[in-house]
């Protein structure tokens, strides 16, 4: 389980804690409670007096009792960001603060991912987008076109000019898109 602080407006993730669980009252935990509640009563009785029993209304205040332990359980995991939220200015009414499995994680992560994509692969540096540029320029055939060229001389050849009109396209592109993100 995560414990996570978003502004509302955008889902932008302020802070997640891990740990910690958001727990929901089952039919079984309030069997026992009640079940608790009559065996202490029926210590108490005196001889002679009638056993008490499981009653509907009984298990209602049960759920009742068990579901305000867990709302204020979950309030208090809960709080620590809230307050970490307010101290860093954000206002109360425009972040929300909850419980999320690895699910929700996972898309948190995804929704709030600000790295930046070059050609559908994650980039950091300029040197990640030439590694890209330099893939790239391999895949063209830059060997073949190197030796189609040699063997070309001092003529023309139609395979290495193809080859260096895509290789520039694409520098420009790779320089294009470094400067745009000011990569360094």
């Amino acid at each position: 389980m995560y414990r996570v602080c978003l502004e509302k407006a955008t889902g932008k993730l302020i802070e997640m804690q891990s740990g910690g669980t958001a727990p929901e009252v089952t039919d079984e935990q309030v069997l026992l409670a009640a079940n608790r509640e009559i065996e202490g009563k029926n210590r108490q009785l005196t001889k002679g007096e009638k056993p008490f029993k499981i009653t509907d209304d009984l298990m209602a205040s049960m759920r009742v009792a068990l579901e305000q332990k867990a709302k204020k359980y979950k309030a208090a995991c809960l709080d620590t960001l809230l307050q970490n939220a307010l101290a860093a200015g954000y206002k109360k009414t425009k972040i929300e603060v909850k419980f999320v499995d690895e699910k929700g994680w996972q898309q948190i992560l995804a929704d709030n991912d600000t790295s930046l994509n070059f050609l559908g692969q994650k980039v950091f540096t300029k040197a990640d987008v030439d590694k890209i540029t330099s893939e790239r320029i391999a895949a063209l055939g830059e060997d073949r076109a190197k030796t189609e060229k040699l063997l070309a001389g001092t003529k023309a050849c139609a395979i290495w000019d193809d080859f260096i009109t895509a290789r520039t396209a694409i520098l420009k592109e790779g320089d294009k898109f470094i400067t745009a993100n000011k990569l360094e």
